[in-house]
């Protein structure tokens, strides 16, 4: 499975923060989300992720961040 995201990271965020740490890339719009019960919270993507490929013993996903390569 792929997943693209266009854009790279938001502002303030960096590679090696992943996993970590949050940064919404629309706060507005995340804040209605979350108050809506839309989303559960900021920033547990990349550790559920990791989470379950862990729980079902499949190789760790592989994240790159940059222009995806063409070709």
């Amino acid at each position: 499975m792929e997943i693209v995201t266009p854009g790279g990271l938001p502002a303030g965020m960096r590679e090696e923060d992943l996993g970590s740490r949050s940064v919404p890339r629309n706060p507005l719009l995340f804040n209605l989300l979350y108050r809506m019960k839309l989303v559960e919270q900021i920033g547990s993507g990349v550790r559920r992720i990791h989470d379950a490929c862990l729980e079902h013993g499949v190789a760790e996903p592989v994240i790159q961040v940059g222009s995806p390569q063409i070709g």
